[in-house]
């Protein structure tokens, strides 16, 4: 329930290819009220299938990738050099959206770029008595 709130409060969210390829997370606001945040995912190789939930169109995503790729209304797909250093062209971009607060609900490659990057200002810590197969 935290984290639905938490979702609702902020403009955007972002996860990377792998946590929305085994998580397939709808990163909406389904049990608080308010808007959605916009989704953002990092897919490098365009690998993520386009059946899961990021791409269902109900909220809008965002896509960074090394690959052209033509957007849609509900998908736009935007074209980075991931040979640099990426955290601070997401930030150069979301700053350019006037997208002014992001929620970052990846896994570990994806939390130690933006912690080395020094590009976070809080962490938030979920616990879950359920245990995670990966």
């Amino acid at each position: 329930m935290q984290a639905h709130k938490r979702r609702a409060e902020t403009d955007a969210i972002m996860v990377g290819t792998r946590t929305a390829h085994l998580d397939n997370p709808s990163l909406s606001v389904r049990y608080w009220y308010g808007k959605n945040p916009i989704r953002i995912v990092l897919d490098g190789n365009l690998s993520l299938n386009t059946s899961l939930h990021l791409f269902d169109g109900s909220v809008r995503t965002i896509v960074f990738t090394s690959l052209t790729h033509s957007s849609s209304d509900a998908v736009e797909y935007i074209t980075l050099d991931y040979k640099a250093d990426i955290p601070p062209s997401i930030m150069d971009v979301l700053y350019k959206k006037k997208i002014q607060s992001l929620l970052v609900e990846g896994g570990k490659q994806l939390l130690q770029s933006l912690i080395d990057a020094d590009l976070w200002d809080e962490a938030f810590v979920e616990k879950s008595s359920q245990k995670l197969n990966f």
